[in-house]
């Protein structure tokens, strides 16, 4: 893939989860910046700061489903009113480990693709194709693959 990231945003309040998302990512991608927030409201929080210092947004948002105090809907839910930062529902994915079909639906309603975890290198291969169209090259899948 040619396309070098500004920065993702890994929203996950699992240590391990987060680990495993990060390396799957490096597994395929180059990207300057892989930003962490552990629930809904600091992600928000985070992203406010980053708009308000004319930063550059993150490329993609990786959303966990469940969170505490803010869990991954409600976090859409408060990016979707948000003027300077609905846009980034369309970059937006949300992974999570339940088959609960109502989680699917209110990710649909809001405009948000669901990927259940575990993220691999061919899982954040298929998510980059579906939101920016470009696939990312086989070699790279073959670095490492579980």
């Amino acid at each position: 893939m040619s396309r070098i990231f500004n920065s993702f945003l890994i929203v996950e309040d699992h240590n391990i989860d987060t680990f495993i998302l990060r390396w799957a990512i490096d597994q395929n991608l180059t990207i300057d910046k892989i930003i962490c927030c552990v629930d809904g409201s600091e992600a928000l929080s985070t992203l406010k700061n980053i708009a308000e210092q004319n930063g550059v947004l993150p490329d993609l948002i990786f959303l966990d489903y469940y969170m505490s105090p803010m869990d991954g809907i409600k976090f859409l839910e408060h990016l979707s009113h948000d003027t300077d930062l609905s846009f980034l529902l369309a970059r937006t994915v949300m992974l999570t480990c339940s088959i609960d079909e109502r989680i699917k639906q209110q990710a649909d309603i809001l405009g948000v693709t669901l990927f259940l975890k575990p993220a691999t290198p061919k899982l954040i291969s298929e998510i980059i194709t579906s939101i920016f169209g470009e696939p990312v090259p086989t070699n790279s899948l073959n670095k490492a693959e579980f």
